[in-house]
C-alpha cells in the first residue's frame, strides 16, 4: 500500500517529481550516488524504506512546518513534533497495541494519587496519566506510553511516551495524518519554572525517543513505509521544554505510514 498524503499538485511539484525520477535515473547509472534536494532528505531511519517515500515526506513536512511544536497551558514552548503518521484512529490504536504500549488514563485525583504512590514505591502504572501538550489550539487527541525497567522494577517514573494530534490534513481517501511528539520521561523531580511542580524529567537526545517509536511500530509489523525528513524548527540551539528540561535534536521528524493489515 503506498503512502497516502494530502497535497495540491503544483507546478513546483510536478518539477520536483520529475526531478525525483531523473535523480533515481542518474543514481542507476552513477552506481549509487546520493542527491538532495530543497525538500527531501533521503536519510532514513535504520530499518526505515528507502526509495518509495520522497513524495510523501515532502508532505509530510509541509504540515509540520505549520505546527512545529507543541506549548503548555500557558503557552510556553514545549515538546517538538517529530512524528507524522498516516493512519486511521483505529490502526493507531491496533498499532500501539501491538506494540505493547498503552493510552493512559485521565487525569484525576484518583490516577493522580495512584500515580504518586507508584513513583514512590516503585509500583507498576501502566497507563499513568501523562500532562497535557497543546498543538491546534488543543490538548493532545491520544496518547501512548510504556514503562521501562531500569533495574529496580516497572513505574510511572520511567517510560515512553508520545502525544498525538489529529492534523488539519487528510489523505486524497480521507485517511487523517497524525503529528506527534515523542519525548522519553527518565525520572521525576520538581521543576522551578513558573511555580515549583512536580514532574517528569526528560531524556536530553529526543531523537532516540522519536527512533524507539519506529521500532516498536516495526517490530509489531504495523509499518508500511517510513522515513526521515526535515522538520518545522527554525533553530536547533538552546532547546528546552516548558519545564526547562534541555533537548537536542536532528530537527528531522519520521513519517511513517501504517499497515492496513
Amino acid at each position: 500500500m503506498p503512502i497516502r498524503w494530502a497535497i495540491l499538485v503544483t507546478k513546483r511539484l510536478r518539477l520536483l517529481l520529475l526531478a525525483t525520477a531523473m535523480l533515481a535515473i542518474s543514481l542507476v547509472f552513477l552506481g549509487g550516488c546520493q542527491g538532495d534536494d530543497d525538500h527531501s532528505d533521503k536519510a532514513a531511519a535504520p530499518g526505515a524504506s528507502q526509495g518509495k517515500t520522497s513524495l510523501a515526506l515532502v508532505d509530510a513536512t509541509a504540515a509540520v512546518k505549520k505546527n512545529p511544536r507543541t506549548v503548555n497551558g500557558s503557552g510556553d514552548p514545549s515538546d517538538p513534533v517529530n512524528i507524522a503518521i498516516a493512519g486511521s484512529k483505529a490502526q493507531l490504536l491496533k498499532a500501539f497495541s501491538k506494540a505493547g504500549w498503552v493510552v493512559p488514563d485521565k487525569r484525576g485525583l484518583g490516577a493522580n494519587t495512584r500515580m504518586a504512590t507508584s513513583v514512590i514505591f516503585k509500583k507498576s502504572y501502566p497507563a499513568a496519566p501523562i500532562s497535557d501538550l497543546y498543538l491546534y489550539g488543543r490538548h493532545q487527541d491520544i496518547a501512548f506510553e510504556q514503562e521501562v525497567d531500569t533495574g529496580d522494577g516497572l513505574s510511572p517514573a520511567v517510560r515512553h511516551h508520545v502525544r498525538f494530534w489529529q492534523s488539519d490534513e487528510v489523505a486524497s481517501d480521507g485517511t487523517p495524518i497524525w503529528l506527534g511528539a515523542a519525548t522519553f520521561d527518565s525520572g521525576v523531580g520538581v521543576s522551578f519554572k513558573g511555580k515549583p511542580h512536580t514532574t517528569h524529567w526528560i531524556a536530553p537526545n529526543i531523537d532516540e525517543e522519536r527512533q524507539a517509536v519506529v521500532d516498536a511500530l516495526q517490530g509489531a509489523g504495523a509499518v508500511e513505509e517510513s522515513g526521515l525528513q526535515s522538520g518545522g524548527l527554525t533553530s536547533l540551539t538552546g532547546l528546552a521544554n516548558a519545564d526547562g528540561n534541555p533537548m537536542y535534536t536532528d530537527g528531522k521528524i519520521v513519517a511513517i505510514d501504517l499497515s492496513s493489515k
